[in-house]
């Protein structure tokens, strides 16, 4: 069945499409070792818009805070990466929801990409 040209789903090429779900999925990824304290925030500010990074380098150090309140080490996250689905509203700009499945419970997350000087840069990133 052929979709519409004036869907905001199919706007973009497949590959890019592809290559945004792949970023998506990678970020989502290290984004989750940063909060988890395996990874340095700092080594994410390239890949984020600066609002999106400030308020990830904020989460991240509430999380830091939390860990050492309670005497936990840092460790590797207990949420995996599940199911993506994307959707792109323009040309230059993919939107996803992610599954984030864990063994107590299962999360979500919200993520905004955009293409700068042919690179993606998150613009928003809320896990719920």
């Amino acid at each position: 069945m052929t979709q519409p040209d004036s869907s905001p789903h199919y706007r973009e090429s497949a590959p890019q499409r592809a290559a945004g779900e792949l970023f998506v999925r990678s970020i989502t990824q290290v984004v989750l070792e940063a909060l988890a304290g395996i990874r340095r925030v700092e080594q994410l500010a390239r890949f984020f818009d600066e609002d999106a990074f400030m308020l990830l380098a904020n989460r991240a150090a509430l999380a830091q805070r939390a860990r050492l309140a309670r005497g936990l080490r840092p460790n590797h996250p207990p949420h995996e990466i599940g199911t993506v689905h994307t959707c792109t509203p323009s040309t230059d700009a993919v939107e996803a929801t992610i599954v984030l499945p864990g063994a107590q419970r299962t999360r979500a997350a919200a993520i905004r990409i955009e293409l700068f000087a042919g690179q993606w840069r998150v613009t928003s990133f809320t896990i719920l």
